[in-house]
């Protein structure tokens, strides 16, 4: 079973944000941020229910197996980069929703 996930999606193009097609900003939003929390939520769900399972096993409730999710964003999260609009909220988004599954997900 898979135990670590490098989540690693986004990409931009360098223009500004009216200069961007309605299909091309989708596209963006959709990889940069519903990507990353559908992996996410794929890798979470699927854990969940290995832990289910291993705690009805006899000999196995006091066994976890650590997992890990890793999102990658980038520093345009903190500092702001002309031209990258886009890409610099989502990785904004990126490092909110890590910060806060690993909250939820100790």
């Amino acid at each position: 079973d898979i135990s670590i996930v490098v989540n690693n999606a986004g990409m931009d193009y360098l223009s500004k944000v009216d200069d961007l097609s309605l299909g091309e900003l989708i596209r963006l939003i959709e990889l940069d941020c519903f990507v990353v929390n559908s992996i996410q939520y794929l890798f979470l769900e699927r854990w969940a229910k290995i832990n289910s399972e291993q705690s009805k096993t006899p000999n196995n409730s006091d066994k976890k197996e650590r997992r890990l999710i890793i999102n990658v964003s980038s520093l345009a999260a903190e500092l702001p980069i002309s031209y990258f609009t886009v890409y610099n909220a989502a990785k904004l988004y990126v490092d909110r929703v890590t910060t806060i599954c690993a909250l939820e997900y100790p």
